[in-house]
């Protein structure tokens, strides 16, 4: 992480660089109109709803924004690397803590007395219009606080290191977070957070990076090399940087608050000392900039644009992808389902002809011929393709809908069923043996009806009746594997031409052109939005 203090401890800066001193000028400058930023910021979120937490942070800017004439709240998540950094340190109190003001110290002992297993929101004025998760709010003490930090309007300004502020002075809400699992919850809410730990370590990388990026301020807070500051000491707030450290003591403050509460005036000479010495006032200056409403706007402004260019996919790569759908995966499901008709189902399907469905099975197993036909095409009617088109499908949404957090409508897709599933449904319910009835009824038929009603002798009713089934055998056994080959040549064409024409022709490329339009848009959309943040005039197209 870069060190944007200009007095961090000795190690810190020998292991993160040097950073110059003086004062500097925060986020910047952007040069885009503010109106384009409003409207391209509402574009994003109706464009990529499910980016919770870049959506959070476009609010908490809005807000500001809206709030800029009169204040508003600003909420504060602080929370600890570790039980027993959250333990041993005092940052919290030492940070509010104004011993100079008279009552301030039943207040104090409050703070220092409070839970370090439940959660603490710590501010000045009414914190009603904060809206916390159920669940996190049971766990949640509130405490109401004078400390000048907290106020806007009671909150030093250092005039002499600070430019004055373009906007209304904030409130702040101080939100200790003691449970580490309970940090994500609240980070949508918190603004920024302040995150607290005794080096360096590299175990804020564990942390999720929602939460990672939104960390504004590290502090550094052990007993070790601590530079002084004083009210008057400048402080480098480099613009260009997202994240700062800053090297505090606060048990050094801790001991000189003490001394001035129990000594009074006689302690004063060691609390001044203990102030500059731990080196506090340099986090209040930077919690002084970055409350201030036109600050704290360009911090989240250069958050938010981070947050989308990382998540982007570019116009190349969506080119490139559906170039290899086209040219490979449908190509390839094409040429295997071709395969699966030409060396499963046709000679699959000749053979149950032969052996399973011969002419004389009209007659032995009568209506079973039917049923048996179903069964053997439910079963048998090209599985492997039917999985292979909702395979390559599903392959074409998931390579083409790569925009993380996008919104993909219902017209983004072709939502065709599977033609060969809706082909074998067809298929299933064609009464094939049925056209075959006709060959067996007529002379059997005239048999029954002489024999009932018109007196005809049953030896002749049922030499009519045979020789009505003998004449049906011949018919059958003539025209059968004529009108089976026809209809089997008949069934193999359709399926040739539901693989290639609805498939893939109706199918699949209709889908994979659709999903590549919507692609496109969403890319574009997307560049456009970071175009007009940054005040570009090149807001189409683009890689």
């Amino acid at each position: 992480m870069a060190v944007s203090a200009s007095n961090v401890a000795a190690s810190t800066v020998a292991a993160l660089g040097a950073t110059e001193t003086g004062q500097s000028h925060p986020a910047a400058a952007c040069t885009a109109d503010p109106a384009v930023i409003q409207q391209s910021l509402k574009k994003y979120i109706r464009w990529y709803p499910e980016d919770e937490v870049t959506g959070s942070n476009i609010h908490n800017f809005f807000s500001l924004t809206c709030n800029a004439a009169r204040g508003q709240k600003v909420l504060v998540g602080l929370f600890y690397e570790n039980y027993a950094i959250k333990s041993r340190s005092r940052f919290l109190e030492v940070l509010l803590a104004d011993p100079l003001s008279e009552y301030s110290s039943q207040w104090y002992q409050h703070l220092q007395e409070r839970s370090r297993v439940q959660n603490n929101l710590v501010a000045a004025t009414e914190t009603s219009q904060l809206e916390f998760p159920a669940t996190f709010r049971r766990t949640l003490r509130e405490y109401n606080v004078p400390a000048p930090v907290l106020s806007g309007e009671q909150r030093p300004q250092y005039g002499d290191v600070l430019q004055p502020p373009q906007t209304a002075a904030n409130d702040v809400a101080l939100l200790e977070i003691n449970s580490p699992d309970e940090v994500a919850k609240v980070a949508e809410l918190c603004h920024f957070f302040v995150y607290v730990t005794a080096d360096l370590s590299s175990l804020k990388d564990a942390l999720p990076k929602a939460i990672q990026k939104k960390i504004l301020l590290t502090v550094v807070d052990n007993s070790e090399y601590t530079p002084r500051s004083a009210e008057h000491t400048a402080v480098a707030i480099q613009s260009d940087l997202m994240q700062h450290v800053v090297k505090t003591d606060s048990a050094c403050l801790l001991r000189g608050i003490s001394e001035l509460y129990q000594r009074g005036i006689d302690g004063a000479s060691t609390y001044f000392e203990a102030v500059q010495s731990s080196n506090i006032l340099e986090v209040r200056k930077y919690l002084l900039w970055y409350l201030r409403s036109e600050n704290l706007r360009g911090w989240l402004l250069a958050l938010i644009k981070t947050e989308i260019s990382t998540n982007r996919v570019s116009v190349a790569h969506i080119h490139a992808v559906y170039s290899d759908l086209k040219l490979s995966t449908l190509v390839r499901c094409s040429e295997a389902m071709h395969t699966e008709l030409q060396r499963d189902f046709v000679p699959r399907t000749n053979r149950f002809f032969r052996t399973k469905f011969a002419w004389y099975m009209l007659y032995l197993c009568n209506d079973n011929v039917e049923y048996a036909l179903k069964d053997y095409l439910s079963t048998n009617f090209m599985p492997k393709s039917i999985d292979n088109y909702n395979y390559t499908k599903g392959q074409l949404v998931a390579r083409l809908q790569e925009q993380k957090y996008a919104h993909y409508s219902e017209t983004d897709r072709a939502q065709l069923q599977s033609p060969l599933h809706e082909f074998k449904r067809r298929l299933v319910d064609f009464p094939l043996a049925s056209a075959f009835v006709h060959y067996q009824l007529p002379m059997s038929v005239i048999s029954v009806v002489g024999y009932l009603y018109f007196g005809v002798q049953a030896q002749t009713a049922g030499a009519i009746a045979a020789l009505g089934w003998v004449l049906g055998f011949n018919r059958v056994s003539r025209d059968w594997l004529q009108f089976t080959a026809a209809w089997l040549a008949r069934l193999y064409e359709d399926v040739r031409v539901v693989l290639a024409r609805d498939c893939v022709e109706k199918g699949l490329m209709k889908e994979l052109n659709l999903l590549y339009a919507a692609a496109l848009n969403l890319a574009r959309i997307k560049r456009q939005v970071l175009d007009e943040l940054n005040g570009s005039d090149a807001a189409n197209g683009g890689t």
